[in-house]
């Protein structure tokens, strides 16, 4: 029976930033996490000089909307947007990288931090970045050529709130009882970003060994029912999370 473990997210920040030719200040940069199946989250950073600079949000791979029925969405409505779904916020993001640029207020625009131009090659920052990135991209903005051609629809998003908040309960469970299982007290909770296997268990009775996997990317729904979570997956069973009450539903 494998040990109760919970292993915790650790933001090692993928940063891809490109200086200015005079090296002054920021030209384009996309930061945030790389996971295992090499997908991008984060903020993408785009600047055409003069003040004038546009971001965007990136939630594996795909754009977080910037607009819902042809209604432009505020900033704000797109982080809070990103922040329902994403493992860290943009707050988070934007605060590990103050290692290595910050916001001018002079120049409207991000420039490098000092003591970090150790860090680039050429005017040119790539670290932990695995995704491809537009180099050379002439007269075509950062974000046009970005390799992201998806948006989330709103489904999407709220499939990742509710796989989100399962996840969160699934932290604070004391026991979980999967299908017609005992009641285990003895889990591995993987909740590294980019780690699929989010619950692994086993348990044994009279009819021989039963092992449990759950893969965060064959969710297709989740329902919070009758105390249970039903949880819509290839062959899996319903999961129920206890810690002394059902958790769930919020």
């Amino acid at each position: 029976m494998p040990i109760k473990k919970t292993e915790e997210s650790k933001m090692e920040l993928a940063k891809y930033i490109v200086l200015t030719k005079d090296k002054k200040e920021v030209r384009f940069f996309a930061i945030g996490t790389i996971d295992d199946n090499k997908t991008f989250t984060g903020i993408i950073h785009d600047y055409t000089g003069g003040g004038n600079n546009k971001e965007r949000l990136v939630f594996k791979d795909k754009w977080i909307p910037n607009e819902i029925s042809n209604e432009a969405l505020e900033w704000d409505v797109e982080v809070e947007l990103f922040n329902s779904i994403s493992p860290y916020t943009v707050e988070q993001i934007e605060t590990a990288m103050d290692k290595f640029i910050c916001f001018d207020t002079d120049v409207l625009n991000y420039v490098p931090q000092n003591g970090t131009m150790k860090y680039y090659s050429d005017g040119v920052l790539i670290d932990n970045m695995t995704v491809n990135v537009p180099f050379g991209l002439g007269n075509t903005t950062f974000i046009d050529g970005y390799e992201i051609g998806d948006v989330m629809s709103l489904e999407e998003i709220e499939l990742q709130k509710k796989i989100k908040s399962f996840v969160r309960n699934l932290e604070l469970a004391d026991c979980i009882r999967v299908g017609d299982s005992p009641l285990l007290e003895c889990w591995n909770v993987i909740l590294t970003e980019g780690d699929f296997d989010l619950i692994s268990t086993s348990w044994e009775n009279e009819d021989g060994l039963y092992e449990y996997g759950l893969n965060l990317e064959d969710i297709t729904d989740i329902e919070f029912k009758d105390g249970k979570y039903h949880i819509a997956a290839l062959d899996k069973e319903t999961v129920t999370l206890y810690r002394m009450n059902v958790l769930g539903g919020k």
